[in-house]
């Protein structure tokens, strides 16, 4: 095992989990799903566990992975963003509280900002400037 790359090593963790989820009434919750996984092969195991009318379980987690905001797998109830205040404090919010339309590309839309949940990354050429005088 020690051999296998990251991402199989990973997607071995995760196969009992999936399996789970498909065949018994549990919750699973995962932070950072996409962890060293492709994001193609993340897309593929979870449109299937959604897809799966005989699904059992439940999955919940987070993930930077934006290829996952796709109203083709999920409700718009089931996708909630993260966001820190001015205060430090994390905010979580739906997005159905936007109300988009069932044809508005989610994706592009968050990575717009439109949604919010954006990471503050202030004045980078400043930061890097105060770095080369010091």
């Amino acid at each position: 095992m020690q051999e296998e790359s990251d991402g199989t090593q990973r997607l071995l963790d995760l196969i009992p989990v999936f399996y789970a989820i498909l065949n018994s009434d549990i919750t699973f919750i995962i932070d950072e799903i996409d962890q060293s996984l492709h994001p193609s092969l993340l897309y593929t195991l979870v449109k299937k566990i959604m897809d799966n009318d005989a699904t059992k379980g439940q999955l919940v987690f987070t993930t930077h992975e934006a290829n996952l905001l796709d109203l083709n797998i999920f409700r718009q109830d089931e996708i909630w963003f993260a966001e820190k205040n001015k205060s430090g404090a994390t905010q979580l919010y739906s997005l159905s509280d936007y109300k988009p339309r069932y044809d508005l590309n989610i994706r592009k839309g968050y990575l717009k900002g439109r949604f919010g949940a954006i990471p503050f990354l202030g004045d980078l050429k400043k930061q890097n400037r105060e770095k080369d005088d010091a």
